[in-house]
């Protein structure tokens, strides 16, 4: 089976792994490349993805701490993360994270205030006027919801620092 494709989507290579390696989540790292490479070649983005899987299903921090949740929503779609620099996600990439997310945890109960906070600052960093589900909850963070004026001055100085760290809005 080829695992090359950029375009596999997380959910499916899950599948494909919960099939093919029984007991997957519990086999580290390198003895886990060995038995992906025994279902078949792999791609470094699969690898990221796997490592993100893992991640988001073995750890709490996927929905509780925004620089993980960053990492992994990055991964999920196909983006090698830089773990030495602030990454927002394009607010597509954002969305669709956490749907993959929501369904890749079989408990999922709710996402971690920082986690909303943080992709809250995403959408209006990208300039989205509000969150879409799964990330709804995040709304009350939204400049717009009653013109809050401390979330102004967070979401303006969120955006002066990513700039100084070379991230570009948008």
């Amino acid at each position: 089976m080829d695992l090359t494709g950029a375009d596999l989507h997380p959910l499916y290579l899950k599948r494909v792994l919960d099939k093919h390696i029984p007991g997957w989540l519990e086999v580290e790292p390198p003895g886990l490349w060995d038995a992906v490479l025994k279902v078949g070649p792999y791609s470094h983005p699969t690898k990221n993805k796997i490592q993100a899987i893992r991640t988001a299903i073995l750890s709490p921090q996927a929905l509780e701490d925004w620089r993980v949740f960053e990492k992994v929503v990055l991964a999920l779609n196909g983006i090698a993360p830089n773990f030495l620099q602030v990454e927002p996600p394009a607010y597509s990439e954002l969305i669709a994270g956490a749907e993959m997310l929501k369904e890749l945890i079989p408990d999922f109960e709710k996402w971690g205030e920082e986690v909303l906070r943080y992709s809250a600052s995403v959408a209006m960093f990208r300039n989205a006027p509000e969150l879409l589900p799964p990330l709804e909850e995040g709304n009350e963070f939204m400049y717009s919801r009653g013109n809050n004026v401390a979330l102004l001055g967070e979401a303006a100085a969120f955006k002066q620092w990513l700039r100084s760290e070379g991230v570009r809005d948008g």
